[in-house]
Formats: C-alpha cells, structure tokens, sequence
C-alpha cells in the first residue's frame, strides 16, 4: 500500500496528496535537423570567412610594410621623399621615430639620416620588430605621404565579400559557398511554406464560408 505523499515502488502514478511523480515526466524537444545543419554550417562558413579577412588583411600589412620600407631604401626616391618631410612635419616625425630604431638621435638631419640607413646592410635594415612595422604603418598612413608614393602602395585591405570581383580561387569558392547557402535558403522556404500550407488553406475555407445578412427585418 501506497502512503501518503509518496509514490509507489515502481515510481509510478499520483501520490494520495495530489503531488505529480516526477519520475514519470518526459521531457520532448522539437528539433528541425535541417535548421540546425543549415545553422551549423552557416556559423563554420562565418569562422572560416573571419579567418580568410585575417589573413588578407596579414597579407596587406606585410605588403604596406615592404613597399614603404622600398621607398626609404630607394635612392631614386630620396627627393620627393626629403620634399615631403621639408613640407609635412608629421611625415618628418614618423619617419624620425623608424630611423631612430637604427641610428639613434644623434643626427637630426633627414638626409644624412637617410642616406646611413641606406648604407646598411639590407639583412639589417629589413629585419623589423613589431614597433619598426607599426612605426612604418603610420607613416604609410599619412595622407601626404600615401598620395605622393600612391603608386607604389598596395590598394586597400579587400575582405572576402570584396574579393569576389577578383578571378582568384578563392574567390571562386567564396561564390560557390553564397551559391549553396542561397539552395539551402530556397529549400528551407520551400519546406516552411510546405509545412504552413495547411493552416493557410483551412483559413482560406473559413474565410470564404458565407455568412448570414443580420437585417433590421431579422432582428
């Protein structure tokens, strides 16, 4: 015999009190497999689209690095170079602050200076810490400076949205993925529309059934 307030040995059943046997509950999720692949798949092609844009915009920064540090070594740049630093102070300043990391703060004069670090061996002058690279960034990113030398910078960071103008392989890739995920979209819709398409057409019956004209003689 039960007693009161507890459940039978087996775990089954109502208590005498009332109480609700939680042994006997079960718990049902109602889980779309296709949502959750699409949704799966959709979080992978975003890690792996953020991680395609790091490494193009690695690429770029390497890039905007060598084609700057190729100006200040370049002697058949070294004019329009001390012209601009005579005409913008900050790209004296930046440019200043990269020499210093080899020759020190001896000598303020820009075109001696320039002229010391072009007689370093290249092994040296090219083997940057992280503060010479960024030291190099900032000077490339003086306006002056970036549109004086335009010819010689790399163009903008492309991310992988932008890349799809280009005829790279990854490029390719990147539009046969948007190619898939759009099929997937559509069969999805197709599916929801599928699944909705019986409550629609009973909504439809019960708006067309007609209804009684209540007139004043009805009343």
């Amino acid at each position: 015999m039960t007693k009161p307030g507890l459940c039978d040995s087996k775990g089954g059943g109502v208590s005498e009190q009332g109480g609700i046997d939680t042994h006997s509950i079960q718990v049902r999720f109602n889980i779309n497999e296709k949502e959750e692949d699409l949704r799966t798949e959709r979080g992978i092609e975003a890690r792996r689209e953020r991680k395609e844009n790091k490494k193009m915009a690695e690429q770029n920064r390497e890039g905007r690095i060598r084609t700057t540090l190729s100006i200040i070594r370049s002697g058949a740049r070294s004019a329009n170079l001390l012209r601009l630093c005579r005409a913008e102070r900050r790209v004296g300043v930046q440019l200043n602050l990269f020499l210093d990391e080899f020759l020190g703060q001896d000598n303020r004069d820009m075109r001696p200076r320039l002229a010391a670090f072009r007689a370093l061996p290249e092994n040296r002058s090219t083997s940057l810490t992280r503060q010479m690279e960024n030291s190099l960034i900032a000077l490339q990113g003086e306006p002056s400076f970036s549109s004086t030398f335009s010819a010689y910078l790399p163009s903008a960071v492309l991310t992988s949205e932008d890349s799809d103008e280009q005829n790279s392989p990854q490029a390719k890739r990147l539009r046969r993925r948007r190619r898939r995920r759009d099929r997937q979209q559509k069969r999805q819709d197709e599916e929801n529309r599928r699944i909705a398409a019986p409550e629609f057409k009973f909504l439809r019956f019960f708006l067309q059934v007609p209804t009684k004209n209540v007139t004043p003689m009805d009343r």
